[in-house]
């Protein structure tokens, strides 16, 4: 009995196409076997894309983003192999094959059956599209208790001390941050808030920390609107919940915050990551924003600034990074305006369970009217022992030195932090340190104050 005649749909469709193929064997040349393609067409996996919405620096991204910097880049696919492996996948090892007598195409029953049960190909429907939207919300609680002395000289006695302080025990809330993260297609907003602010003495009760709209022009090319930290500084862009440690330096909390060459600001930023196999990673980053925000600052000034800082990574080892930036400013809101400057570069070596950085800023202090430039270098390793799958010791230090005046001696200050870690997973961390601050020199206009801290601190995010 003739195939054709038995009553199997799907056998008459492949000898049809056999036949078809006999007929004409010079097809072959021209395009690739009828089952070989509709396999690969079936099995292949899309190459995935790279999201540069996330922090490019942090990824860069701001300090509440889930970690980027640390996570391994994603490896760029090869569509031709993932179609290849897949028609190796569908076919057994030892294939009962037909061969044609010419042409050199086998083709097994397995594969044909493959072929005639593959589906047929659809586009993604915008219901599909809109599946890729989703909504996250991340908390994260820093507290802690310990004892601390400050030892101001004479001329200090503006330090909260008034004269010498004895160690005196105290319970501390760090951070007590939720945020909001809503991704929709092309675009991605961010919301976060810390309530610990509530408790703090300065006055001011705006919780806001991150409120910002991200657009995804292309995949090299975002543009950002809102409050969001300036590119300026490695250490001042990673995230807290990548820290080893609990504070950036005396250097960060002056020239960042106080005088906002860090910080958050709220402005427009332009911003993009682009990613090779063979050259590495490249992101970067462009922000204008208001040169002082006055929503946590307690100067009164005004102006503007602009911002810019990329990042190389020609291995997953070892990234550089750069950056550079200007103030137009006036110190009390009435005065002329004046135009600070600052620039920075940073290393980070990044091998197993062994992470360092060292960085290097120098900017103006502009709220000073003989704007003298300030500089700060700080390094800082840590290691992950693993204990257990999910448990690490992680023992660190922080060491770092500043000058509140290059032109100036006896104006500079040597910042000692370490300690031994326990990290629980990605929730869990119980940081017992300890950090000493000397300042260099006994005269002159020294503005560091001398200190001990010894504490533990307990961090928990969600």
């Amino acid at each position: 009995m003739w195939p054709w005649k038995t009553g199997h749909g799907r056998q008459n469709v492949i000898i049809a196409a056999l036949i078809l193929h006999c007929l004409a064997p010079d097809a072959e040349s021209a395009a690739p076997p009828l089952a070989e393609t509709a396999v690969s067409e079936k099995n292949a996996t899309p190459v995935p894309e790279s999201d540069p919405a996330v922090d490019p620096h942090e990824d860069p991204p701001s300090e509440d983003d889930p970690p980027s910097e640390d996570d391994p880049p994603s490896e760029n696919v090869d569509a031709e192999s993932v179609q290849s492996e897949s028609v190796s996948a569908v076919a057994p090892q030892n294939p009962t094959a037909v061969k044609h007598r010419q042409g050199s195409a086998m083709i097994s029953p397995a594969t044909m059956r493959s072929v005639s049960d593959a589906p047929a190909v659809e586009t993604p429907s915008s219901e599909t599209e809109e599946k890729k939207s989703a909504f996250r919300v991340s908390a994260r609680v820093m507290a802690g208790f310990g004892a601390m002395g400050e030892y101001p000289r004479g001329d200090q006695l503006e330090s909260d001390c008034k004269g010498e302080c004895f160690f005196e025990p105290r319970v501390f809330l760090k951070q007590a941050r939720v945020a909001l993260r809503l991704s929709a297609r092309r675009l991605k907003l961010k919301a976060s808030f810390d309530f610990a602010d509530a408790l703090k003495d300065t006055g001011e009760r705006f919780f806001v920390r991150d409120a910002w709209a991200d657009v995804k022009v292309t995949k090299a090319f975002h543009v950002r609107v809102g409050r969001f930290k300036r590119p300026f500084s490695r250490l001042e862009n990673r995230g807290v919940s990548r820290l080893p440690f609990t504070g950036r330096g005396l250097f960060n909390n002056v020239a960042m915050e106080k005088l906002a060459w860090g910080d958050r600001g709220q402005g427009v930023a332009l911003l993009g990551k682009y990613q090779n196999e063979v050259a590495g990673k490249f992101s970067w980053r462009l922000s204008t924003a208001n040169a002082y925000d006055a929503i946590n600052g307690t100067l009164p000034s005004k102006g503007v600034d602009g911002f810019a800082r990329v990042e190389y990574e020609p291995r997953e080892w070892i990234s550089v990074g750069t950056n550079g930036g200007l103030k137009h400013v006036s110190a009390d809101g009435r005065s002329a305006y004046k135009t600070a400057y600052g620039v920075g570069g940073d290393l980070r070596l990044k091998v197993k369970g062994l992470y360092s950085a060292l960085e290097y800023n120098r900017v103006q202090d502009w709220a000073t009217a003989d704007e003298p430039w300030m500089a700060g270098v700080t390094g800082y390793v840590s290691y992950d022992i693993k204990l257990r799958n999910d448990i690490a010791l992680q023992p660190m230090a922080f060491v770092e030195y500043a000058d509140s005046d290059t032109r100036f001696a006896q104006s500079e200050v040597l910042r000692v932090n370490g300690g031994f870690n326990i990290v629980w997973g990605k929730h869990l961390r119980v940081m017992p340190q300890a950090v000493f601050v000397r300042p260099i020199g006994t005269v002159g206009k020294n503005r560091w104050v001398a200190s001990d801290s010894y504490f533990v601190m307990l961090a928990i995010q969600l």
